[in-house]
């Protein structure tokens, strides 16, 4: 992270994703990439999340550059997918709102 600061001169935060094992860690992969977790949330996954969140929300920024490897590619997928996910829903939302005051005016 250290050396990721001083190259690109932007702030940088680690995420570590520890192995349960070989035999677990390929399990998580599979219920990662074929979605079988979308209803489950693994430590890592609510962490990225969350922290995520909270940059959005505090910080006035431009973008926000993720780098992931291994099996921090498929927790950063999901993560991504989930915000795909509330948008999707807040934007359901507002169009049902629209409809229903349209209704009644």
């Amino acid at each position: 992270c250290k050396k990721m600061y001083e190259m690109f001169d932007r702030p940088c935060k680690l995420l570590h994703n520890p192995t349960d094992g070989a035999i677990l860690d390929l399990w998580e992969c599979f219920m990662g990439k074929t979605g079988l977790l979308k209803h489950g949330c693994s430590g890592p996954r609510r962490l990225l999340r969350n922290s995520l969140l909270m940059e959005m929300k505090v910080k006035d920024y431009k973008k926000i550059v993720l780098v992931a490897h291994s099996q921090g590619t498929i927790i950063t997928g999901n993560v991504i997918a989930d915000f795909n996910d509330m948008v999707e829903n807040v934007e359901s939302m507002q169009r049902k709102e629209r409809s229903y005051q349209r209704k009644y005016e």
